[in-house]
């Protein structure tokens, strides 16, 4: 993203001023708002700005003041309220119908010829539905169900070929080749556009969709999931592997050639934002087409080609009676991924292309000589040693002591090939001089969609690449722990895990902006490296960033470097229970702690706040608990022989099975929702107020728990120019139980091997209501804020996460089977 605020806006008071104009000549009249002379008391007469909450007696909006794009687009797509949240505020919950299709196949042949077994297996599976990809909680603010409905589609089709061959009763040898495709279609199917409302913004598309429109703690519809997409992720693949058995050892050799494709192409769509920015009211704010932000891009075109081979070796040896040792070592060879299409970007201070001559300085492409070159480099030093024992205590098969320790290498996402100029353009902008009307006025154009042999560069320039130095990422595994027989069929095991990564990918900004109150920037241009608000500073950001010309905002220059580490220590506790009185059951629990610079891996976005101090974002994974217990069982039910034949055949063969999950709470991770630093990385986070817990009392009623999770009071935005002392992830949500039931009964059927199985499955059979983590998001204007969520939790989550599947759910099904 580039950042840019045009510089004429001198403070707020400006910026609303020359948003309402624009809106006004934008509808077809001349010269001033109207509205400009009704609001003239909301800033006072030195037009800084302080502001004051008079404009209305009852903080009304005045009919001129309302724009005709905004109002237009909530007549139409922003549903009435109709329930009250836990603030006590109006809310709106939407729902839509979401209809879908899935069809799967599978055919198999096996062919016996000698010592040879030829097997061959093709599968697909198809699935399409019609959903709003956006219609879920983003932050504080809440989607609407039919907002933008996305026709998505996607498929799978796999196949392979294996010979197994025998070659002696000792030998045997497995050749297989395979193929893989996975694709996925993103379609929207409401084509309106901004512009369809009024507004002057033009978004190049190959579908065009709705624009993504956030105001914050009202309401977020559209993402960059409701956009067009096309994606396809492709495989072929070989696979060699030959075992001997030879005496007390069992080696294994084997080696896998890998040929993968990946295509992306998505479009892009305005990002429109409005908050507490002007009227200090962000419905008010929204309803004036006043504008925070926006975030404009074109589309995208992201092809990939990688050659993968990997070779091992291992032996499994019985040593003696009682301990058998396993060791390898595993050798894995992933060339460099390179551009399908030869539009690889990278980045290297002061470089000058050769490629293309006219490249802003620093950008280079494949072919381009040197540190310039987009050509990933390939390692050939990834060695994965692996050694393993298991040793039974007294001989009798009961106890076992097991163990081991390896090196396991983490595959890099296609997305290393880097997008950039003049391939991809993006660009943000803050405090747009004409708000929804005309969002980029004053401001360039979004650059149109590339085309083959396209020079042409917009401004500012962005780039995302990996890092000259980048390597593969690996993890250090090590696990040792008893396992002891119990109860005849029963099996305790008691395990210490550790994992610890190494050379992990984090994303950062290489172009932050630079606040200097003293030193030689400051002494140069005072006015610009020392600015005295957040409003002067937007409006110097493209001056203060290192390397002029590019993105301010943390998405300008983004290194993907090797430079994370992660660890993860736990206590794992098993029980497994088989068909002991026709009872069988699974239980574990887990007593462990993850800690990481950055958990997904597969982002390509900046999430650093202070790129200079990696080591400050070192905290416990998002993906957190402390505590996991998980419970399953299959019981076939008692018989009874105490009725009659047809009440028997009622009641007897009946399954029970079910589910029990339940974990500590995850991560919330609390954050401010403005650039306070200065530098323009975000996420940025608060200051802990002294002597504030942001504990409070877990023994509260629930209903006080969903109006404040913690103590809000315990931060404050930090001074400006600086950052806050509040670590990541630092604060822990609600905890997560679910119980699960099903019944099932299988009735056989005339023809052999063939029966009818019925089956009732309830999930979260007890309706338990699992809060979701609560809005970590400190918005500077809260106080002044109606509606103020932070700290609030908005809704439940389900098993999968997501949120909005929490309640009881009752399922019944027939399956034929033959």
């Amino acid at each position: 993203m580039n950042p840019v605020t045009p510089s004429s806006s001198n403070n707020y008071a400006v910026a609303f001023a020359n948003q309402e104009n624009a809106a006004w000549q934008q509808s077809g009249h001349t010269g001033t708002s109207p509205c400009n002379t009704l609001l003239n008391a909301l800033y006072n007469s030195s037009f800084s700005s302080a502001y004051s909450k008079n404009y209305l007696p009852y903080e009304e909006l005045p009919a001129p003041c309302f724009s005709p794009v905004t109002t237009a687009f909530m007549q139409q797509y922003i549903p009435y309220p109709n329930a009250v949240n836990a603030t006590g505020f109006p809310q709106t919950n939407s729902t839509a119908k979401q209809p879908r299709n899935d069809w799967d196949g599978l055919s198999r042949i096996d062919f016996n010829f000698g010592r040879h077994t030829i097997d061959a297996r093709f599968y697909v599976t198809n699935a399409n539905d019609v959903t709003s990809n956006s219609a879920v909680l983003q932050g504080s603010e809440g989607g609407v169900a039919n907002y933008e409905q996305n026709a998505n589609t996607g498929g799978i089709y796999a196949g392979n070929i294996g010979d197994t061959f025998v070659v002696t009763p000792s030998i045997l040898n497995v050749f297989r080749v395979g193929y893989k495709r996975y694709t996925s279609t993103i379609e929207p199917t409401d084509n309106t556009t901004a512009e369809n409302f009024g507004s002057s913004i033009f978004q190049p598309a190959t579908v065009q969709s709705l624009p993504h429109i956030e105001v914050e703690d009202r309401f977020a519809v559209g993402s960059n999931n409701s956009t067009y997409s096309f994606t396809v992720n492709e495989d072929e693949e070989m696979d060699e592997s030959f075992t001997w058995t030879h005496g007390n050892h069992n080696f294994q050799f084997g080696g896998e050639y890998l040929h993968l494709q990946y295509l992306h192409r998505f479009d892009g769509t305005p990002f429109l934002e409005s908050g507490l920015t002007y009227t200090k009211s962000d419905a008010a704010d929204f309803l004036a087409g006043l504008l925070a932000e926006v975030q404009v891009q074109n589309s995208t075109n992201l092809g990939a080609l990688q050659n993968d081979l990997y070779m091992y070796g291992q032996d499994d040896w019985r040593a003696t009676s009682k301990l058998t040792l396993n060791y390898g070592l595993r050798y894995e060879m992933p060339f460099a991924w390179h551009s399908a299409d030869g539009q690889g970007v990278t980045f290297s201070p002061g470089f000058q292309s050769v490629v293309i001559p006219s490249a802003p300085l620093g950008l280079g492409y494949e072919g381009d000589p040197g540190q310039g070159n987009a050509n990933l480099r390939t390692r050939y030093n990834n060695l994965a040693p692996r050694f393993g024992f298991a040793y039974d205590v007294f001989g009798t098969g009961k106890t076992s002591i097991r163990g081991g320790v390896g090196i396991f290498y983490d595959a890099i996402n296609a997305s290393v090939v880097g997008v950039g100029a003049p391939y991809h353009y993006a660009a943000t902008y803050l405090l747009p001089e004409g708000g929804y009307s005309q969002p980029l006025l004053q401001a360039s154009p979004i650059a149109p969609n590339y085309t083959k042999g396209s020079t042409y560069f917009g401004t500012p320039f962005s780039v995302n690449y990996a890092d000259i130095n980048l390597t593969t990422p690996y993890t250090e595994a090590v696990n040792i722990g008893i396992q002891q027989r119990v109860f005849g069929s029963g099996t305790l095991e008691a395990n210490y895990v550790g994992k610890f990564g190494r050379h992990q990918i984090v994303q950062f900004d290489q172009n932050s902006g630079i606040y200097q109150c003293s030193g030689p920037y400051y002494q140069a241009n005072p006015a610009i490296y020392c600015p005295s608000s957040t409003t002067v500073a937007a409006q110097t950001e493209q001056q203060r960033v290192i390397y002029p010309g590019y993105a301010y905002g943390g998405q300008g220059i983004v290194d993907n470097a090797s430079v994370g580490s992660s660890n993860y220590n736990a206590l794992q506790i098993t029980y497994t229970q088989r068909a002991r009185k026709s009872l069988s059951m699974l239980a574990s629990y887990t007593y462990s702690k993850s800690l990481d610079i950055q958990s997904n891996g597969q982002t390509t976005t900046a999430m650093v706040p202070i790129p200079s101090q990696l080591g400050s974002q070192y905290a416990v994974s998002d993906f957190d608990s402390t505590q996991i217990f998980n419970l399953g069982w299959v019981w076939n039910l008692p018989k009874t022989t105490r009725f009659d034949k047809p009440v028997r055949a009622v009641i007897n063969d009946w399954i029970f099975g079910g589910i029990y999950n339940a974990r500590t709470g995850e991560p919330i991770n609390v954050i401010i929702a403005g650039d306070e630093s200065l530098t323009g990385d975000r996420p940025q986070r608060p200051e802990a107020v002294p002597g504030v817990s942001p504990n409070l009392p877990s023994g509260r009623h629930r209903s006080a728990k969903v109006a404040e999770w913690f103590n809000t009071a315990a931060y404050v935005y930090p001074t400006l120019g600086t950052f806050g002392n509040v670590g990541r992830n630092s604060l822990r949500g609600p905890a997560f139980i679910a119980t699960h039931f099903s019944l099932a009964r299988i009735f056989p059927l005339p023809r052999p091997s063939a029966n009818l199985e019925f089956k009732v499955d309830a999930f979260n059979v007890f309706n338990t209501p699992n809060l979701a983590n609560p809005v970590g998001t400190l918005s500077g204007s809260t106080s002044e804020s109606t509606v103020n969520t932070f700290g609030v939790v908005l809704a439940t989550v389900g098993t999968n996460g997501n949120v909005g599947t929490n309640g009881r759910r009752v399922q019944l099904s027939l399956v034929l089977h033959y």
